[in-house]
């Protein structure tokens, strides 16, 4: 079974619920290629069955693939603000 990498990244949301709000908006494709490909890389795994195996059974890439979310919502944050920002001195 194939899964579309918007469905992936939404189950994925399981392990770090804050993405959830990522996935609603205009760029939510994007994003989802970018939360899959984090996990992708944190786990080692294409398949996505496997993927979600591996980080509910592996504490420790559960944690680097956390970490990993929670920098990417820095970068997300950081990104909004400026925009924000730019967008008050026009």
């Amino acid at each position: 079974m194939s899964f579309p990498i918007l469905a992936l990244a939404q189950a994925l949301t399981e392990f770090v619920p804050l993405m959830l709000h990522w996935l609603g908006g205009d760029e939510r494709e994007k994003t989802a290629q970018k939360i899959v490909g984090i996990a992708q890389g944190v786990t080692g795994e294409k398949n996505p069955q496997t993927l979600l195996h591996t980080l509910k059974t592996n504490p420790k890439l559960l944690v680097d693939f956390q970490k990993a979310i929670m920098e990417m919502n820095q970068e997300l944050e950081l990104n909004n603000s400026k925009d924000r920002e730019s967008a008050r001195e026009r």
